[in-house]
């Protein structure tokens, strides 16, 4: 989630959000990223984060194969061909 250039490593995720910040987040504080991502600090001390929800954006929709189609040939398809 770094980009590449970056020389710092994370051996934790509170390691990556205190790399992010540049210092330790608060409970309750939201982070977010610029790939979407966002860290939610459920707890934390003065000195390190203890827990963190993650919440990551919802995809978009894939159009359904079947609306792509004319009418005519969808209901063609959707009837089973048996060959023997």
């Amino acid at each position: 989630l770094l980009p590449a250039d970056e020389e710092e490593e994370a051996d934790t995720l509170g390691g990556l959000i205190f790399h992010m910040l540049g210092r330790v987040p608060v409970r309750g504080e939201l982070v977010k990223h610029a790939s979407g991502i966002e860290f939610e600090i459920i707890a934390a001390d003065p000195r390190r984060v203890r827990r963190v929800a993650i919440h990551t954006k919802p995809r978009a929709a894939r159009p359904a194969a079947s609306a792509a189609k004319p009418a005519a040939k969808a209901s063609e398809e959707s009837t089973p061909q048996v060959q023997n």
